[in-house]
């Protein structure tokens, strides 16, 4: 075999050092821009509000610490609902849309609606619900202006005041017994 030349070996000598230093030049420049990626990151994690503007979801159950749901959003046949439920998931308010517009009603502590504040096709109407959830009292606009109305424990109406037709104050008291109703007086 032939010796190199002395120039040869050198030259050899300072390109293989120039490959080394472009290897390790490469490894740091990868090494932080991997650094970089990941503080962007845990940066981006960290932030408190999100940037997200729209959830699009069927439904959103609330937790407590134990597990317990408090709270549901989702929705029903006439659009969205949303019911808040107490310590022993019953439910307490309950939110929710209607043909006729909304409602909202809160519940006694057996979950049952016991006031409802709904919309009908002429204004409002306030209810209250026994514990049966059947209607006692309601106040509201009717056809004519407004009305309000106390039941009997069977569903009857058994006193109504409001306005007649023509305008003028009206009340009209019934009487039931057994499943008849009697009219007993109506005073314009």
């Amino acid at each position: 075999m032939h010796p190199k030349p002395p120039m040869t070996t050198s030259l050899d000598r300072r390109l293989s050092r120039l490959e080394r230093q472009l290897r390790f030049h490469r490894r740091l420049t990868l090494g932080l821009l991997a650094a970089a990626g990941a503080l962007i990151l845990v940066a981006a994690a960290g932030q408190e509000e999100a940037d997200h503007e729209v959830l699009r979801t069927h439904g959103i159950e609330v937790i407590n610490r134990k597990g317990r749901v408090v709270c549901r959003l989702g929705y029903a046949s006439q659009g969205g609902q949303l019911e808040i439920l107490d310590a022993s998931g019953r439910s307490a308010v309950q939110a929710l849309t209607t043909a006729t517009g909304g409602q909202l009603a809160l519940c006694g502590s057996n979950g049952r609606p016991t006031s409802r504040f709904s919309s009908n096709p002429y204004g409002g109407q306030f209810s209250l619900l026994n514990q049966s959830g059947k209607m006692v009292m309601a106040a509201g606009a009717t056809v004519h202006a407004s009305e309000i109305g106390v039941f009997s424990d069977e569903g009857h109406q058994i006193c109504t005041v409001g306005e007649d037709r023509r305008g003028n104050g009206a009340m009209q008291v019934r009487q039931v017994r057994g499943g008849d109703v009697k009219m007993l007086g109506f005073l314009p």
